[in-house]
C-alpha cells in the first residue's frame, strides 16, 4: 500500500470518525431530559380519553402513588405535589361519562388555575396519537399544554407539530417518544 492511499484512508477514516461525533452530539444535546417531581401525584382526564387507562397502568405497575380519577375535581386533589394531566378527547368518552366538552374545559382550567396557586408542576400527556387529534382534542391541547411544565406526545400524534409549537413558544420541556410503553422506564425517572 502507498503513502497516498494510507494518506486517503487516514482522511477517510478521520471524516467518518467527525460525523459520527457529530450525529452522536445531536441526538445527546436535543434530547429533552426527564426532570423529576415530588409524590404524591394526582392524574386525570379532561376529555375522558382512553390513554388515561393505560397511564394508570403504568404508574401503579410502577408502584408510584397516584390519586386517580378521570373526573377529579380541584377539590379532590388533597395533598398531591404533582399532577398529570391526559391530554384529549373522546367524544365516546364523554358521552359515556354523561359529560359535555364545555364542562370539562372549564374543569381543566379549573385544575390548572389550582397547580398554578399551589406551584404543583403538571405533566402533560398526549399518548393517542394521531387517532385522538380531532376537534375534541384540540381544545384540550390548547388550554391545557401551555399551562404544562413538562409534555410527553407520542410522535405520531404531533405530526402537525402543534405540541412542538405550543412547548417552544411557552419554553416548556417537551418529550417526543415512538411508543407508548416507553412511558415505563420514563415515569419511574419522573417519580423515583
Amino acid at each position: 500500500m502507498s503513502g497516498a492511499s494510507r494518506v486517503v484512508i487516514f482522511i477517510v477514516g478521520l471524516s467518518l470518525a467527525v460525523v459520527a461525533v457529530a450525529w452522536f452530539s445531536l441526538f445527546v444535546f436535543t434530547q429533552t431530559s426527564i426532570p423529576k417531581f415530588p409524590l404524591p401525584v394526582a392524574m386525570t382526564a379532561p376529555g375522558q380519553s382512553p390513554e388515561y387507562a393505560v397511564v394508570k397502568l403504568f404508574l401503579d405497575r410502577a408502584k408510584i402513588p397516584v390519586k386517580s380519577d378521570p373526573l377529579l375535581e380541584p377539590g379532590d386533589i388533597g395533598d398531591a405535589r404533582s399532577l398529570i394531566i391526559i391530554i384529549g378527547g373522546s367524544g365516546k368518552g364523554l358521552g359515556a361519562a354523561g359529560m359535555d366538552i364545555e364542562d370539562e374545559v372549564k374543569r381543566a382550567r379549573d385544575l390548572l388555575a389550582l397547580a398554578k396557586e399551589r406551584k404543583m408542576p403538571v405533566i402533560g400527556m398526549h399518548l393517542g396519537g394521531e387517532a385522538r387529534r380531532g376537534p375534541n382534542s384540540q381544545k384540550f391541547i390548547e388550554v391545557v399544554t401551555p399551562s404544562c411544565n413538562f409534555v410527553i406526545v407520542r410522535s405520531d400524534g404531533n405530526k402537525d407539530g402543534i405540541f412542538t409549537k405550543i412547548t417552544q413558544d411557552h419554553k416548556i420541556p417537551l418529550l417526543l417518544i415512538e411508543k407508548t410503553t416507553e412511558l415505563n422506564d420514563i415515569l419511574a425517572k419522573m417519580f423515583k
